[in-house]
């Protein structure tokens, strides 16, 4: 039996971002349309009709595309990849799954990975977007796989679509306030003198739409929303995870601009978002409630990991900053006019809607966040809350990219305390897991398990007392 489909791809490529960051973009959509029945390229199918329905009413539809080459020539510094799908059912992806593999020469493949609904993603609706997920830069080809009638709904998928993006390297700098990417505060507010943390600018990051959103207006701010990106929490780029997200925004989420007035990358650096003329507008970010809003996205996943010293020492200053310019109280409540809910002056996403955003473990934290910049603002603008050390810095893995999948773990714990790691594929496989054992000063320990595993990027998750430290690893 030959199954039928419409099939329409869009491939934009090479398209140059800001001349300022030095990089080039590409990216490739592909966009598959269910609702006509023409043909389509599939390598096999089970129990559907050329109408697309069950031939068996109670068992699952199973369609399994042909391998497709995604067509960006020069991916770097990695793949982002998302997709969109609309399901003529309420709660999309609950009657269907969308699974996918990658390969870099369409003969030797990677596990299938089930693409699910972002945790940014609300229940009862009949779109689905997925998460922002960031693949190593050798991959050039992929297949999907669609199960559906899982509900005894029939083929419900009505519209795929699969937005693949290489951001290009950008080259940026944190450490000068004289880099003309990095600015200082330009709103002052005579009783507070707590002032805006130095940041990248758009143009800094490559922000196609230049210095300025398509946003205006000045929205009087009266509560302040933290999220996660629901991504990768490693990277050697952060610009680049960033000029990845706006394009998953606009592209996969159809929105006019990146959705957070800021976000704040894992070491710390502080990036503007949706802003116009140095002023805070209305973000994209908040459940359809985001009048009165700003949004703040912590970059990585922080359902089960932590937020790093660095990182909640720049949000501490930035929501430090707005609290002060706005005479916001930190650590109260009040009634937010768009949501009609009474929230916190410094909420999370989830509190607004049903959604897993921030991510469990952020979430705890609001509160000795709220506690924290309120002893900022009152201690004279000093972040006096966060441990004196550095935890990124506490492991090393020398050498990396590894030799012939042997490197070493180096820690350097300042007091006794408990220490186990594990090895990870990209699909989240363990291939080595450790025991737990004390440790404290210099600790080192040689790293064997990708001796005999494929070249790519692995994760190697450290547990170091009550925090865990996520590094890439290379095996060239």
């Amino acid at each position: 039996m030959r199954l039928s489909t419409f099939v329409r791809i869009l491939f934009c490529l090479f398209l140059p971002f800001s001349s300022i960051a030095q990089h080039q973009s590409e990216e490739n959509i592909v966009e598959l349309q269910m609702d006509q029945w023409s043909s389509w390229k599939y390598e096999k199918s089970f129990n559907i009709n050329e109408f697309g329905q069950p031939i068996q009413a109670q068992q699952p539809i199973s369609i399994l595309l042909s391998p497709s080459r995604i067509k960006i020539e020069n991916i770097a510094p990695f793949l982002s990849f998302s997709a969109r799908w609309e399901d003529e059912s309420l709660d999309a992806g609950k009657n269907a799954e969308l699974w996918i593999r990658f390969s870099r020469d369409s003969l030797k493949w990677g596990s299938w990975k089930m693409v699910t609904a972002s945790g940014h993603a609300e229940s009862g609706q009949s779109v689905a977007v997925s998460a922002l997920d960031f693949l190593p830069p050798h991959y050039r080809f992929y297949q999907i796989r669609i199960v559906s009638n899982k509900l005894k709904k029939g083929q419900s998928i009505q519209r795929l679509q699969l937005n693949f993006f290489s951001p290009g390297n950008i080259t940026y700098e944190t450490t000068s306030t004289t880099n003309t990417n990095l600015q200082s505060n330009t709103e002052v507010n005579n009783t507070c003198a707590c002032p805006l943390p130095s940041f990248v600018n758009r143009v800094g990051w490559g922000n196609p739409q230049g210095a300025n959103s398509v946003i205006t207006g000045t929205p009087t701010i009266t509560h302040m929303v933290v999220h996660h990106s629901a991504g990768s929490n490693v990277s050697t780029n952060w610009a680049a995870v960033v000029l990845s997200i706006h394009q998953f925004h606009i592209t996969t989420s159809g929105f006019s601009d990146i959705g957070y007035n800021w976000l704040i990358a894992p070491d710390g650096t502080l990036f503007e978002g949706r802003r116009n003329n140095g002023q805070d507008v209305t973000g994209a970010h908040f459940c359809g409630f985001n009048a009165g809003t700003m949004g703040i996205c912590m970059i990585g996943t922080y359902s089960s990991e932590t937020i790093t010293n660095e990182a909640r020492n720049t949000l501490t200053r930035l929501l430090g900053w707005r609290a002060c310019q706005s005479n916001i109280d930190p650590t109260t409540s009040s009634f937010h006019n768009s949501s009609n809910r009474i929230l916190n002056h410094i909420a999370g996403h989830r509190d607004g809607c049903a959604t897993e955003c921030p991510g469990t473990q952020l979430y705890g934290q609001l509160t000795a966040i709220r506690t924290g910049v309120r002893d900022y603002i009152q201690g004279g603008c000093v972040v006096t809350s966060l441990p004196n050390y550095n935890l990124q810095q506490l492991v090393q893995i020398i050498p990396n990219p590894t030799q012939n999948g042997i490197t070493q773990l180096i820690v350097n714990s300042p007091q006794r305390q408990t220490l186990q790691y594990r090895l990870i594929t990209q699909e989240g496989q363990v291939l080595y897991q450790s025991p737990r054992e004390w440790v404290q000063g210099t600790w080192q320990k040689s790293i064997t398990a990708l001796s005999n595993q494929a070249s790519g990027w692995y994760y190697l998750q450290v547990f170091i007392g009550k925090e865990q430290i996520t590094k890439l690893v290379i095996k060239p």
